[in-house]
């Protein structure tokens, strides 16, 4: 008899865990929802050193297995922030000013199902940068002699990545030479360019590698009129090094004062 309570406890446990079997469960369509793409344009940085702009990296997520047209898609980090704000599945981080490792998660729901990644990003202070060599930024402009009507095609293809990370190298141009970069970030080493402002330009170019160090050159460049003129203008161009010649055969010529140039 000492034995019953122990039987009953038994059965009342068999049929507890038979009804919780037949109870409905959520159904997902037999599909699991999961993020199968997690990246970043650049794992590894330096402390930003020009700006605002420079420590910026772009993230993206993919993920697959919902029915749901529409996803929730939300960025956390333990460091750094998010300027244009922390959802969608592309967006842009802010690098910190401070050597940290910071870990970028993201998380995906469809409103049944939740899916979450992360990934780390490591910013490096500059005692922490490895003894490699900087990028190198060098580009030739061809034709040298200029108008308004002139396109001119600019080269940097010479222009080299740090060895000690890797092959990929990005180029930016400021036409002006005004501080204010006229073309976003791209690996495309050749371009074409019209100047429609007849004056003494200063063209810069800057590169950078993966590990977010820069090399920066730059040229001047005299844009006249396409046609003679009735009366002379005058252009005052200060002291620095002028590229005389054509293509190979060209040289720099250092002028320590400013002269004026007729046009």
């Amino acid at each position: 008899m000492r034995a019953q309570p122990r039987i009953l406890f038994v059965l009342a446990c068999c049929i507890f865990w038979l009804n919780a079997c037949d109870e409905p469960q959520e159904v997902t369509n037999g599909r699991t929802l999961r993020i199968v793409r997690l990246s970043a344009d650049r794992d590894t940085l330096c402390i930003p050193r020009l700006g605002p702009f420079f420590g910026r990296v772009r993230l993206e997520c993919e993920a697959t297995g919902t029915a749901s047209d529409s996803l929730s898609i939300r960025w956390t980090c333990t460091g750094g922030f998010f300027p244009y704000g922390d959802q969608g599945s592309s967006l842009v981080w802010q690098a910190p000013d401070t050597a940290l490792t910071c870990m970028v998660r993201v998380a995906v729901s469809d409103g049944q199902q939740t899916a979450q990644a992360g990934l780390p990003i490591v910013v490096l202070g500059e005692d922490q940068l490895p003894d490699v060599p900087n990028p190198t930024a060098v580009f030739s402009l061809t034709p040298t002699l200029a108008t308004t009507e002139t396109l001119h095609t600019l080269n940097a293809s010479a222009s080299r990545p740090d060895p000690g990370v890797g092959s990929e190298l990005q180029l930016r141009w400021d036409w002006e030479g005004d501080g204010i970069w006229d073309t976003p970030w791209s690996d495309e080493p050749i371009l074409q360019h019209r100047f429609d402002r007849v004056d003494l330009h200063y063209i810069q170019l800057q590169t950078r590698n993966l590990r977010g160090m820069v090399a920066q050159t730059g040229r001047r460049l005299i844009v006249q009129s396409p046609a003679p003129l009735s009366t002379i203008d005058m252009i005052r161009v200060p002291a620095g090094q002028f590229f005389m010649g054509e293509g190979a055969g060209g040289h720099l010529v250092a002028i320590d004062h400013a002269f004026e140039l007729g046009r």
